[in-house]
């Protein structure tokens, strides 16, 4: 059974999966209206719609809904406007009762059902092993001798590059067939798939790549190399 695979993303800097085009004509950068772990919520085309052969069992994908309207552009601008509102509540009720938090962000999914609380997390030594730095104090503490404020910077852009990258074992459909995602490098903004049916691994760069540097600190390594030592995670 042939299936057109679409690639969406719902945050600027999020993930990008895999959704089924049902039928609609898609192109790169247009607006569609799609169903995310959260809620309805209005994505971009990054990957336009390609072809795959897929079996009746063989994927888990949902279905695009529409292609974004007026009304539900109209609808977010509203919701955005919303969020503001909810975010100034927020905070000033976090103050109130002196929570050891900061509130970033406040989103609300297309149907107004659900808010989304996006809070900022302190320094700590969790950044620098996600980031897999090794925990000396030398490295890892500025002249102040506190953690270093660049853990944070860093970490965003960090994060972001690994919220685009799918999970070890998540299904995959290919141009080649489906697989599983068995590697990942957040440095070479990459990832590996090992294909269903031959067993054969196929190399996946995302494409916000290109817009970034990826050289690896220390052995002038550029991209991704499976198997690589200091960018596999």
């Amino acid at each position: 059974m042939n299936l057109e695979v679409v690639g969406l993303r719902f945050k600027p800097a999020g993930k990008i999966l895999q959704y089924v085009a049902d039928g609609l004509a898609l192109h790169r950068g247009e607006k569609c209206v799609a169903e995310s772990e959260n809620g309805l919520e209005i994505a971009s085309v990054v990957l336009a719609p390609r072809t795959v052969d897929l079996q009746a069992g063989q994927h888990d994908l949902k279905a695009v809904l529409r292609k974004a309207t007026l009304q539900d552009f109209e609808q977010a601008e509203a919701l955005g406007q919303r969020a503001k509102e909810t975010f100034a509540l927020c905070r000033s009720r976090i103050r109130e009762v002196d929570l050891p938090m900061k509130l970033v962000s406040v989103d609300f999914t297309l149907d107004g059902q659900k808010a989304i609380l996006t809070e900022f997390a302190p320094i700590s030594v969790r950044m620098a092993k996600e980031q897999g730095m090794a925990l000396n104090p030398s490295r890892i503490s500025g002249v102040c001798g506190r953690l270093k404020c660049c853990l944070a910077y860093e970490m965003a852009v960090y994060k972001a590059i690994k919220d685009e990258l799918p999970r070890i074992g998540d299904l995959y459909v290919t141009e080649e067939g489906p697989g599983r995602v068995v590697d990942i490098t957040v440095v070479g903004e990459a990832f590996a798939v090992e294909l269903e049916e031959s067993g054969n691994r196929v190399f996946i760069r995302l494409p916000s790549a290109e817009e970034r540097t990826n050289n690896c600190n220390g052995c002038s390594n550029r991209g991704y190399t499976p198997g690589h030592d200091e960018d596999t995670f």
